[in-house]
């Protein structure tokens, strides 16, 4: 599906505008933002996390996801990946 009310942010790289999703009512735009329009992770207080109470579209899926508003005690890409490794390890 084409999304053409979406942008490449030139900082973070990811989609930001608009995007086409089926919800109950059937097709309508949405409105997504991307990493820049984030909060600071709350663990190591240097990566983003995308904002609690909004959208994003993920690229791999083709879904737009909703950041709920608990979303503020996500780790950034860099901790998750440090949390899932200390785990492992154990």
């Amino acid at each position: 599906m084409e999304q053409d009310r979406l942008l490449r942010c030139p900082q973070c790289g990811e989609l930001e505008g608009e995007a086409l999703t089926h919800d109950w009512d059937g097709w309508s735009y949405m409105p997504v933002s991307c990493l820049c329009d984030g909060i600071v992770c709350r663990y190591c207080r240097h990566g983003a996390i995308h904002r609690p109470i909004s959208n994003f579209y993920d690229e791999e899926t083709g879904n737009v996801w909703h950041v709920p508003w608990f979303g503020f005690e996500l780790a950034c890409r860099r901790c998750r990946r440090r949390m899932r490794t200390a785990a492992r390890d154990g």
